[in-house]
């Protein structure tokens, strides 16, 4: 497609070129003339292997459950030692 540039500074798209040809196309289609169609795209979808995914998700439910219980001992800790220096400053 051509862009033509107005003498204001506006740009226009000129889509005469694309309608000729899809009234061509269309014009021999309705004629009977041999149109040679589009290629259809067929997309391979990747296999999924389900024991993987199932094995994923049970090690990073395991890795959640494990950060849990990181995060509470660490709670606990942090809990500790601020009691443990307030009773050195209280001394």
């Amino acid at each position: 497609m051509e862009i033509k540039t107005k003498s204001n500074g506006t740009a226009k798209r000129a889509n005469g070129a694309v309608k000729k040809e899809v009234q061509n196309k269309l014009t021999n289609e309705a004629i009977g003339k041999i149109v040679v169609s589009e290629k259809k795209v067929t997309v391979e979808r990747p296999v999924i292997n389900l024991d993987d995914r199932i094995q994923k998700f049970e090690k990073c439910r395991g890795l959640a459950t494990h950060r849990e219980g990181l995060t509470e001992t660490l709670k606990e800790q942090t809990k500790l030692i601020t009691t443990q220096m307030v009773r050195v400053r209280s001394t």
